[in-house]
């Protein structure tokens, strides 16, 4: 027998007396990562975000010229959007009176 101190790696396990078998079962799971890192931009996030707020305004437009001009109850939805009714007329000469005279005309 080889004294413990002067034995080499391959001397130690090809000597083995015994040997545990442990019977493992499911699913073997490998996770390699790779890509690199990135740092903030405030840049971009200022883009993200009006790119964002431009087609949620797009997407509304759409739906309302859908529903109010293509849909068979575009009277209903222009009542529900507006507040109006088909033969309403709009004033627009309201909107061009001063805040005072507005809150007279209101009261």
């Amino acid at each position: 027998s080889v004294p413990l101190h002067s034995a080499t790696a391959h001397d130690r396990y090809t000597n083995v007396q015994h040997r545990l078998l442990r019977k493992r079962y499911g699913v073997h799971l490998k996770v390699v990562q790779g890509g690199s890192l990135g740092s903030f931009s405030l840049m971009c996030l200022l883009q993200c975000l009006a790119t964002s707020m431009s087609l949620v305004t797009l997407i509304t437009t759409v739906g309302d010229v859908i529903a109010l001009y293509l849909l068979p109850q575009s009277g209903f939805y222009r009542e529900v959007i507006y507040g109006m009714q088909e033969g309403d007329i709009v004033d627009h000469s309201a909107s061009k009176c001063s805040l005072d005279e507005w809150r007279e005309k209101e009261e």
